[in-house]
């Protein structure tokens, strides 16, 4: 009885494992800024503990909580790969409004811009197009006010075909 006891509490503590590992983005701070505990407010999905995985002809959901400091009139997403050590912004998603993407983070309620002080919560599907080069890169995404990041992230992400049927 015992050993089925002790049995039954390593296979949770296995799944809790590997369920919480699942969704943890390796988010790492934008080069001159700083933004605090920006581990526990990005997540990206697909994203292993190492680097995302993005697969052409899938969707990836970019989740970002934030704080409006000043009252923010419009909001962008600038997204780019680092290619050649250049950075090449991701075509369909680098300048697009993100203002309809965001919601209050006390109440869950999706606002527009004007944004007034507060915290926020940003969650947006995009699709990877199959005309993204195949490779290992760094992309930089960020949430900008005009020339202001109201939250900046990079994270390790490798591009790639996925299986074919």
């Amino acid at each position: 009885m015992m050993f089925k006891v002790w049995f039954v509490a390593v296979l949770l503590t296995v799944f809790a494992t590997i369920f919480c590992s699942g969704n943890v983005t390796p988010a790492q701070q934008c080069p001159g800024e700083s933004f605090e505990g920006l581990q526990d407010r990005i997540q990206v999905t697909p994203c292993g503990k190492s680097r995302c995985n993005l697969v052409k002809n899938t969707n990836v959901t970019v989740n970002m909580k934030f704080t409006v400091v000043d009252k923010t009139d419009t909001m962008t997403n600038e997204v780019y790969a680092y290619i050649g050590g250049a950075p090449v912004p991701f075509l369909g998603v680098d300048g697009t409004d993100a203002c309809q993407h965001v919601k209050r983070a006390a109440s869950d309620e999706y606002v527009a811009c004007p944004l007034a002080p507060g915290d926020y919560e940003y969650t947006n599907v995009f699709p990877v197009l199959p005309v993204y080069p195949t490779l290992s890169t760094k992309v930089h995404w960020s949430l900008k006010a005009g020339k202001k990041s109201l939250i900046c992230f990079e994270v390790p992400a490798a591009i790639t075909a996925g299986s074919k049927h």
